[in-house]
């Protein structure tokens, strides 16, 4: 099933049902008869949901937003739960940073004219401070509806308007939700302010900056939830990609105090597919002295010449010459591009400590096509990678 499938046409029945039972007033027709064009074939995820978000708008006989939300709130627990409607319902968070920008939007507005105040911020530039100035508790009925929903369907999306919109407050929630007892809005707190969300507008600000949002990541480090570990070891993942310097910090700070070792090498991911020492220094890997701890032995291929939606085999052997060397085996596959150029993308075989002695491995790589990559026909190449250096490197083609 495409992921745009959960916006079918039964999820929108059923939620129009529960819409009409909490909210008699609610336009339930109205709202059906917005999805029954032909273009709703055509709409992918985002266009569907923000499609239902726009009729959701329409279809409240209630305009005041606040009670619009308490609406939502009430439908949000009666929607049935199943496997998609974690997706589903984002649905709930995206009406809250639709409609509630709208309404903070609203107070830089000529309340007779109904035209921008010359005076006032321009309401196109969402980076002054000082434009939500007048908007406080529209804004926290926002961030308290988005701490809400995130139970039913992930704020970590909506929430990133808000922090354009009034960084410095709505990190106060953030502080906060980082002492929540629900594990759900303590994620928040670490997904909702990564650098680099996947799907996610990117906060340029933490890109430049992350250290307002450190002290967050710092109450979650322990956490008892991995979910929510998880999401701490993304968001430093994310900063590593832009401030090395910091995260390779904060993380041998952490290792020295126990902090989960899962957590700190999936934060550190990034930094050891590029080889980075001091990464590697911080997961137990000694990089001195490489040629004198191992050797690599007849690195080859089975093949070389295959198929797209064949697998690549190849084999080595590792002679370890030291006891209890931890060893951390990598190998690179060099796409080909359409361009003629060629693409390098690092793939993990095992870290962990090798007993003295020799080891054979055969390895392969799958060549299907993927929605999120298509394979090219022509020269590809494969090397191995020890301790983030690249050895010996083979050329194969795939027809």
């Amino acid at each position: 099933m495409q992921l745009k499938e959960v916006y079918n046409h039964e999820f929108l029945a059923s939620l129009a049902d529960v819409l009409l039972e909490v909210d008699k007033n609610f336009e339930k027709q109205k709202f059906l008869e917005k999805f029954e064009d032909q273009t709703w074939a055509q709409k992918e995820l985002k266009q569907r949901m923000r499609a239902i978000t726009n009729a959701l708008g329409e279809s409240l006989n209630q305009k005041d937003f606040s009670t619009q939300i308490e609406i939502l709130k009430k439908a949000a627990v009666k929607i049935p739960k199943n496997k998609n409607s974690g997706l589903a319902l984002i649905i709930f968070p995206d009406f809250v940073e639709v409609f509630g920008e709208r309404q903070i939007l609203k107070q830089v507005q000529d309340d007779d004219t109904g035209k921008l105040n010359p005076n006032k911020p321009n309401p196109n530039k969402l980076s002054h401070p000082e434009l939500v100035s007048g908007s406080v508790d529209i804004l926290n009925i926002c961030l308290n509806a988005l701490s809400f929903f995130t139970e039913f369907g992930s704020s970590e999306f909506a929430i990133r308007k808000f922090l354009k919109l009034n960084q410095s407050h709505t990190l106060t929630f953030f502080e906060s939700w980082s002492k929540s007892k629900n594990h759900h809005i303590r994620r928040l707190a670490s997904e909702g302010c990564r650098p680099r969300l996947p799907w996610g507008e990117a906060l340029q600000n933490f890109k430049k900056n992350p250290h307002d949002i450190l002290p967050i990541l710092e109450n979650l480090k322990n956490d008892e939830s991995a979910y929510v570990r998880k999401s701490v070891a993304n968001n430093l993942n994310d900063i590593s990609k832009d401030n090395p310097e910091i995260i390779l910090k904060i993380l041998t700070k952490w290792n020295e105090e126990d902090v989960d070792k899962s957590l700190i090498r999936h934060a550190l991911r990034t930094l050891l597919k590029k080889g980075n020492k001091e990464a590697l220094k911080i997961i137990g890997i000694d990089c001195n002295n490489l040629s004198e701890n191992f050797t690599i032995q007849t690195f080859a291929l089975q093949k070389a010449v295959i198929n797209i939606s064949q697998n690549l085999m190849f084999d080595f052997i590792l002679e370890n010459q030291a006891a209890n060397n931890k060893i951390r085996l990598e190998y690179a596959v060099y796409f080909l591009r359409k361009n003629g150029t060629h693409g390098k993308k690092i793939f993990q075989i095992t870290t962990k400590n090798f007993a003295k002695g020799v080891f054979k491995f055969t390895k392969k790589h799958a060549f299907r096509d993927m929605t999120t990559r298509k394979h090219n026909a022509g020269k590809h190449f494969i090397s191995l990678v020890v301790n983030g250096v690249e050895f010996q490197k083979l050329q194969f083609d795939l027809i």
